[in-house]
């Protein structure tokens, strides 16, 4: 039997149904009608990609979902699709993923080959590349991936030369696979490199390296390709980046030294409660579940949405409606109208999922309720109040408590980080050596480093000092500690603050209450 993607209402996804082989036939080898696909076809019994304009990352996504379709023809729903593929891929695989099976999608419901649009059935992915700052090799480490090479081989003299300029240059694998015989000049030792956004840039060549590609050139297969390093199997064509990233891992497994990028592990699922599970409830562990795989933790918004779910069950509802999506939004009193429209907006995408599957749902307007985000200008610390602040920290009892608030204040102003930055810190992100604070825990998983004046300097390694000799062997690995030898959490921070803007006397000061920790990086 051939399949296809149907709704089936009361599952919370959509999954795989009987389709005839005549249904297949009927969508076009050129289709260019509002979708990305510029053309699909049917051949030995299975969905593949003919002429697809979206690039080969794309056309490849389009393939895993047929071959997903044909492998588990009673399994292939969409978030077992997603949950299967998207885990294995990247970031930017898992979007390639999503975007194609929204194609599709898109593709067969404007062809009138499933009644109901299922496109926002497929959750976007969450954007969690590693942001970490980039971490160079030993020299120890780069001597052992280069005497994995066997040289006495073509590909061994090949990767070799590869290797080499990637660890003494600095290149891109992309800028290596660019690299072409017209971009040497021999005579001058310079190496052209095609980077980033077409720009050319004109680099020293050491004598180590050249010498590395002089002894691959005379080994290297006589062809028509200009480019400077082949693939050594027929045919001859020069390598792009992945197989650049292949020669690296290539070396990596021969000294099985372990330099491959550990995989996240998937969010787990909340397990329901006791009782008889609703429709509403069953269809929204299946949203959530989908979104978490896709990279969005969703802590508070999972919450808010089972709040939704328990209010629309206790109204005896099966579908979301408009009237009973605004009615729980305004639910709370006393509250800005942003808070309003951002209650809607979650049910909004939790009724846009739920529509793919039962046509009844109703999709809350994006506009139904105005609201703007209340923009409140930070109170800015002068510098005789955050020495005012400091002086008051130092007062505080016992000296392992005014120890690190003291520290902290001062931080936070000269560096502008934030206190969940300041308070992520961990002992190894400190180098009072150099000077310099690794900052591992920012804003949307941003890592940086920061450095720090030597007055600074000289505050940290006092209070390090103090700490080290109270809790030699702390059971946390966190710099700031609390009282208690353990990471100073958010609430200790800002239940002491507010302790202090009182002591200095700064209660109602600015657009606040009160100023805020985060109002003392703000100067």
């Amino acid at each position: 039997m051939w399949s296809s993607i149907s709704p089936r209402v009361g599952d919370g996804d959509f999954c795989a149904a009987p389709l005839g082989e005549d249904a297949f036939e009927a969508i076009p080898r050129r289709c260019r009608s509002a979708t990305e696909f510029d053309g699909i076809e049917v051949r030995s019994g299975r969905l593949s990609q003919a002429e697809f304009g979206g690039g080969e990352e794309i056309g490849l996504g389009v393939d895993v979902l047929a071959e997903s379709l044909q492998m588990h023809p009673h399994q292939s729903s969409g978030a077992g699709i997603l949950a299967r593929e998207c885990r294995q891929r990247s970031v930017a695989g898992a979007r390639d993923l999503v975007f194609a099976l929204r194609s599709l999608l898109r593709y067969l419901h404007l062809a009138g080959l499933i009644p109901t649009p299922l496109l926002w059935a497929v959750p976007s992915v969450a954007d969690l590349r590693d942001r970490s700052l980039p971490r160079g090799l030993d020299p120890a480490a780069v001597r052992r991936l280069l005497a994995s090479c066997d040289r006495r081989r073509l590909v061994g003299r090949r990767d070799f030369a590869i290797l080499l300029l990637l660890s003494r240059l600095g290149l891109r694998a992309g800028e290596v696979a660019a690299i072409t015989l017209d971009d040497i000049d021999w005579r001058a030792g310079m190496l052209v490199v095609h980077g980033k956004g077409n720009r050319e840039d004109t680099l020293p060549l050491p004598t180590d390296v050249g010498e590395a590609i002089v002894s691959y050139l005379r080994r290297r297969p006589r062809c028509e390709c200009r480019a400077l390093f082949l693939w050594v199997t027929a045919p001859r064509q020069g390598l792009n980046r992945c197989t650049v990233g292949w020669v690296v891992r290539a070396a990596c497994d021969r000294d099985a030294a372990g330099w491959g990028v550990a995989a996240s592990a998937g969010t787990s699922v909340a397990v329901a409660g006791p009782g008889v599970m609703s429709a509403l409830r069953a269809a929204l562990d299946d949203y959530l579940r989908i979104r978490r795989r896709l990279g969005f933790a969703m802590p508070q918004d999972g919450r808010t949405l089972e709040g939704f779910v328990a209010f629309l069950d206790q109204a005896s509802a099966q579908q979301v409606t408009i009237e009973l999506a605004l009615t729980w939004a305004r639910l709370p009193v006393d509250v800005d109208p942003f808070t309003w429209r951002q209650r809607l907006t979650l049910a909004r995408g939790f009724a846009r999922y739920l529509a793919a599957i039962d046509p009844a749902s109703e999709v809350p307007p994006i506009d139904l309720l105005p609201g703007h985000r209340p923009r409140i200008t930070p109170y800015v610390d002068s510098e005789a109040e955050i020495t005012a602040l400091m002086a008051a920290a130092r007062g505080l009892r016992p000296a392992l408590r005014a120890a690190p608030h003291e520290t902290l204040i001062g931080l936070l102003a000269v560096t502008g980080a934030r206190p969940g930055e300041a308070l992520g810190l961990d002992r190894a992100d400190v180098d009072l050596d150099n000077g310099v604070v690794h900052v591992r825990v920012g804003k949307k998983n941003k890592q940086r480093d920061v450095p720090v004046h030597q007055s600074t300097v000289g505050a940290l390694r006092c209070y390090a000092g103090l700490r080290d000799a109270r809790f030699p062997t702390p059971p946390s690995p966190a710099f700031f500690l609390s009282a208690r030898g353990r990471r100073m959490g958010r609430e200790e921070l800002n239940a002491t603050f507010i302790t202090l803007v009182r002591l200095v006397g700064l209660e109602g000061v600015g657009s606040r209450a009160r100023p805020r920790p985060y109002d003392l990086g703000t100067g």
